[in-house]
């Protein structure tokens, strides 16, 4: 099981967000679909609720989360399931609280097993006239502070209290249709958000790679007026972690088809030997596993080939995110050229708290 925490502050837009990644995502993106384990129809509902533009827009969206929540998905890949999603929806106010309240201790528990943490940062502060008023209103009103105190946590092991490394982290500027068009540019958002969150932009420990995306996002341009639901980039945080995560499980079965060609080959030289030198061996015992072995390989290339250009076509559409690797900014490509990826889980799914 994968699982992602998600913080921001209460009235932030993660828990619409949540809903519109899932409204994207349950028709899928190149051969990838996401769907809740649980309680399809309650996802369903509130979707419908957030697109219905004939009702007043305080009853379209979710009530905003004061506690943290657990919800479980499940991702497949041409109908196939490759995984199980844990997402830990966590308001950022409850770091308010004292540490041994019950949600903060939770969190502790969530963090020292996330494979990747989105941060939410309100579109709507970015409208302040001038920069210090912009990083004023994310610091002391958007969550800035719990956030940041959110980073250093995530960065020690819970049990020992020593360092560890960051998981990927991906900076989602939720109601992006709030930004006024001046206050868009990629460099002046990035440079707000080097500010308040510095240690996200300074290179790791060495042995260590710090990944940080950022990601504005929308339901649409007009929603916050009552418009229709119209998600723009929505679905391309989870893309993220997907693409990380799959990516790097591409490289593992590469490797495993060129063992298995390796393998064949050697068995069709065993087999000449055979030909030329053993031939009432061959009589006595016939050998049927070659063609078998052959069909495995056919089929595993196939299936390498299908989902190394589907995994190419999903890079093609995180291009507008920026990235960066130890505070430097990196094309997409570089992820796989010099080995960034996250290593593939195995064993069977954990079992925590679940919610649909």
């Amino acid at each position: 099981m994968s699982r992602i925490l998600i913080c921001a502050n209460t009235l932030s837009g993660k828990t619409t967000f949540m809903y519109g990644t899932f409204h994207q995502m349950m028709k899928g993106i190149y051969g990838f679909t996401l769907a809740p384990k649980y309680h399809f129809a309650q996802f369903n509902r509130q979707c419908k609720r957030i697109g219905d533009t004939r009702l007043p827009l305080n009853e379209r969206f979710p009530a905003p989360s004061d506690r943290i929540e657990a919800y479980t998905f499940v991702l497949k890949y041409n109908l196939k399931t490759i995984d199980e999603i844990q997402w830990i929806d966590y308001p950022g106010n409850l770091l308010e609280e004292d540490e041994d309240n019950p949600d903060n201790v939770r969190l502790m528990e969530y963090l020292s097993g996330t494979d990747c943490l989105f941060l939410c940062v309100d579109g709507s502060h970015f409208n302040h006239e001038t920069k210090a008023g912009i990083l004023n209103a994310i610091h002391c009103d958007g969550g800035g502070m719990e956030l940041n105190f959110l980073l250093n946590r995530a960065a020690a092991d819970r049990q020992t209290g020593e360092d560890r490394p960051l998981p990927p982290v991906c900076v989602i500027i939720t109601k992006y249709d709030l930004v006024e068009p001046d206050k868009r540019r990629e460099d002046f958002l990035v440079d707000i958000l080097k500010e308040e969150f510095p240690i996200l932009f300074y290179p790791a420990p060495q042995g260590q790679t710090r990944l940080v995306s950022v990601c504005p996002v929308t339901l649409g341009r007009d929603i916050s007026r009552g418009g229709k639901l119209e998600p723009r980039n929505i679905e391309k945080p989870f893309c993220y972690l997907t693409f990380l995560r799959q990516a790097a499980a591409l490289r593992q079965r590469r490797q495993e088809l060129e063992q298995m060609e390796e393998a064949a080959r050697r068995y069709q030289k065993r087999e000449e030997s055979h030909k030329r030198y053993h031939r009432i061996w061959q009589l006595l015992t016939p050998r049927s596993d070659r063609p078998a072995a052959e069909e495995d390989i056919r089929r595993m290339a196939a299936d390498y080939r299908c989902l190394e250009e589907d995994l190419r076509r999903m890079k093609g559409s995180l291009q507008n995110m920026a990235l960066f690797c130890n505070g430097e900014q990196i094309p997409w490509d570089s992820l796989i050229e010099n080995g960034l990826l996250m290593p593939e889980k195995n064993g069977q799914p954990e079992r925590g708290a679940e919610k649909g």
